[in-house]
């Protein structure tokens, strides 16, 4: 039967790592997600103001297609720079594609960013934004461990009038199969359905939600975590990210959904292996 992994975190995916890097005084922050090799990712970007950087190469139509690292951030634009900083340790370490000997190496590190910049923090930077800062401190600090809420990229989020921040989960299916998610929480929109008191949310939640009234209980949306199954590749990584929602409308504006080690061809799983999605 499904149970939740042992860590009920993204990191119930062997391989994968998540840091964080808070500044209180910016209200800000990053995260960055770590795995140990060169994995299989694909993305799924929706919503009208979407901010990233090389998600074009996770498309499934180009030739690249994997990861080394995937950065999450606050700060809008400037947070881009935090994805500057991991690219720039990786390839230091010589982590990256090897594409003539002598050259440096060329990590693939995704990020996508968040609004976070009118929450009330410091952010009279001039030429120096924290989050290149930030970048090198969230890589540093990634480990199996690491804490949700307000922390990381989840800082300064906010769910429309309420405090947002960074959550995840995981499923044990069995058989060797886990799905996990993390999410950034920063919705524009309200989270409570018309009584002013329900979360939209209730019918994915196992335990101790409120039930809503039955005239709240129309126009149901799933929440912006996703998951996926073992064995796809390419197109089928993306579109298997999209219907992990059992039809349901989104609002994720980004979508990453990553798999673990293992070529099993399209739509297949051998028992051990393991696929993870994140999402933001």
């Amino acid at each position: 039967m499904p149970r939740p992994g042992p860590r009920n975190a993204l990191t119930d995916i062997p391989g994968l790592t998540v840091g964080h890097a808070t500044d209180l005084h910016v209200d800000t922050g990053v995260t960055v997600i770590r795995p140990d090799g060169f994995w299989t990712a694909s993305i799924d970007i929706r919503g009208g103001g979407p901010g990233g950087r090389e998600t074009a190469a996770l498309e499934p139509e180009n030739m690249v297609g994997q990861l080394h690292a995937l950065v999450f951030a606050g700060g809008s634009v400037f947070g881009l720079g935090a994805a500057d900083a991991v690219a720039a340790k990786l390839s230091q370490d010589q982590v990256g594609l090897h594409l003539k000997p002598g050259a440096p190496a060329i990590p693939i590190v995704p990020a996508a960013v968040l609004h976070d910049l009118a929450n009330g923090g410091d952010k009279d930077w001039g030429l120096e934004p924290p989050y290149r800062r930030l970048g090198f401190e969230a890589l540093a600090n990634a480990g199996e461990e690491f804490e949700l809420g307000s922390v990381g990229a989840g800082r300064g989020a906010m769910a429309g009038v309420l405090k947002g921040g960074l959550g995840t989960a995981s499923l044990d299916l069995g058989d060797g199969l886990i799905v996990a998610a993390l999410v950034v929480a920063n919705p524009i929109g309200s989270v409570y359905m018309p009584d002013g008191q329900t979360f939209w949310a209730w019918p994915w939640k196992w335990r101790g939600v409120r039930r809503p009234a039955p005239a709240n209980r129309n126009g149901l949306q799933r929440p912006d975590a996703g998951a996926v199954t073992a064995g796809l590749h390419g197109p089928f990584a993306s579109r298997g990210e999209y219907h992990a929602g059992g039809g349901c409308q989104h609002r994720t504006a980004h979508r990453c959904r990553v798999q673990a080690r293992g070529d099993h061809g399209p739509g297949r799983h051998r028992p051990g292996s393991t696929t993870g999605a994140l999402a933001v």
